[in-house]
């Protein structure tokens, strides 16, 4: 089962999904994005030094409750999925996201703006009744992505819907 999305790039959450509604308030998903932005950094750098050869990234950690996978791209931006930690490695699923539809609906989006890292404002995003509440506020950059990787997501074999 895959929970949910992120996507950060210079240690910013620029998007979020989830798909197993985690019905926590936005402050405390808010505070859990930076625990995972800092994760993030740390096992790269803790990765990096104890590897026994030059390593770019590690790729996925589990607990008894969730794996991250994760997937950096060459320009730096990390693509992380959540999931049950029975899901198998998502990395080359991952690469197809950003090579396929992030570089397609964002990257060659006349709205992209590479040098400029757009804010996620968590706090002020989850509000009731809206569907992707996180990728609203960024819809011109994000909503033909957004669509895009919902139709590939719900095609893996590792997803499941709990509704």
């Amino acid at each position: 089962m895959i929970y949910n999305f992120f996507i950060f790039h210079r240690q910013t959450c620029i998007y979020f999904t989830e798909w197993v509604k985690s019905g926590k308030p936005p402050k405390q998903l808010a505070g859990e994005v930076k625990l995972i932005s800092g994760l993030l950094f740390s096992l790269k750098n803790f990765s990096q030094k104890v590897a026994p050869m030059a390593s770019p990234s590690f790729n996925s950690f589990s607990t008894l409750f969730y794996k991250l996978h994760c997937f950096e791209s060459p320009s730096g931006y990390k693509f992380l999925f959540m999931t049950d930690p029975s899901v198998p490695d998502l990395r080359e699923d991952m690469r197809k996201i950003y090579a396929e539809i992030f570089v397609e609906h964002v990257v060659k989006s006349p709205a992209y703006a590479p040098n400029i890292t757009p804010e996620m404002p968590l706090a002020k995003t989850a509000a009731p009744g809206l569907e992707d509440p996180l990728n609203s506020i960024h819809s011109p950059l994000f909503g033909n992505f957004t669509t895009a990787l919902n139709s590939f997501v719900k095609a893996l074999p590792a997803y499941t819907s709990k509704e």
